[in-house]
């Protein structure tokens, strides 16, 4: 796996920080194996984010603050045309996690996905053969 360009011009400005820290490489092989984000019409950019943030949630560093550890780690959840993506971002254009967030969706949320979640949930009936009970278990 690639490691990101830090320093290099690379889009993340990486936030300053009272204390050295070094994200282990358990959870850099966890990202990598199991929140990958190729950026194809078939993948949900918002579940990525979620499945992104729930594993770096499982650990913590003493004096950073979650969201600066999402940016150090974020670039090794990308691949392909996403990690393409992120590259060809000007340096230092993110310089904040919710920086990161807006422009990773505007990237990948594609309107087409928006309108058919909308469209389902506006269409949504209970069907005949269907309780309420058994719609919401």
């Amino acid at each position: 796996m690639k490691a990101p360009r830090a320093g290099n011009g690379h889009a993340i400005r990486q936030p300053a920080v009272n204390t050295d820290f070094e994200v282990k490489g358990q959870i850099l092989n966890m990202i990598a194996h199991q929140s990958q984000f190729r950026g194809t019409l078939k993948e949900y950019a918002f579940e990525h984010l979620c499945s992104f943030k729930s594993i770096c949630n499982l650990f913590k560093i003493s004096q950073v603050a979650d969201t600066v550890i999402y940016l150090r780690v974020f670039p090794w959840s990308l691949k392909d045309d996403a990690n393409d993506w992120l590259e060809s971002l000007p340096e230092g254009e993110i310089d904040s996690w919710p920086r990161m967030e807006d422009k990773f969706l505007q990237n990948f949320f594609l309107a087409s996905k928006d309108a058919k979640l909308q469209s389902d949930i506006n269409h949504f009936v209970q069907k005949s053969n269907e309780t309420l009970y058994d719609t919401w278990t």
